[in-house]
C-alpha cells in the first residue's frame, strides 16, 4: 500500500511524494521497496508542467535497483479527458537508459477541475485531476 504526502502551495505549484512497498509474485520475481518526489506547477487552466524522480528495488532475483528522472506535461482536453506525457533518464546497473510515457486520460466520475499530479514516471498511480481516472500507455 502506498503512501503519499503532499503541500499545493498559493502560486499553483505542488510538492508531493510517497512510497510503498510492492508485492512481486512469481517464479523469479521479488516484491521490494519504492519511493518518488515530484514537483508540479499548473501554467494555466489546460496545461501543468512538473518533474520527478523515483527509485525501485530490484524486482527480479539477481536484478538490480533503478533511479530515473522525468520532466513531464498534462495538457486537459475538456472535463473528461487529458494526455499525460513525460520521459527521462534510467540508471540501472552502471547503465542509462531512457524511458517515455504517453497516455489518454478518461475521467469518468465527475468534472476535474485542474490537471496537477503525476507528470512524471515512476509510482505514476496518483489521480490526473479531481475526478477517477484510467489511463493507457507507455
Amino acid at each position: 500500500m502506498p503512501l503519499w504526502i503532499g503541500k499545493d502551495f498559493a502560486d499553483d505549484t505542488s510538492l508531493f511524494g510517497g512510497g510503498g512497498y510492492e508485492i512481486n509474485p512469481g517464479a523469479g520475481n521479488r516484491s521490494f521497496w519504492q519511493a518518488a518526489a515530484a514537483l508540479t506547477h499548473d501554467v494555466n487552466d489546460k496545461w501543468s508542467v512538473g518533474a520527478e524522480l523515483t527509485r525501485q528495488g530490484s524486482d527480479t532475483m539477481g536484478g538490480t535497483a533503478q533511479t530515473r528522472a522525468g520532466v513531464g506535461s498534462i495538457v486537459k482536453l475538456s472535463d473528461h479527458d487529458s494526455l499525460p506525457f513525460s520521459g527521462g533518464p534510467t540508471w540501472a546497473d552502471h547503465r542509462t537508459g531512457y524511458h517515455i510515457y504517453g497516455a489518454l486520460g478518461l475521467f469518468f466520475w465527475g468534472a476535474t477541475t485542474r490537471t496537477r499530479k503525476v507528470p512524471g514516471t515512476g509510482l505514476g498511480r496518483s489521480p490526473l485531476g479531481e475526478g477517477t481516472s484510467v489511463a493507457a500507455g507507455r
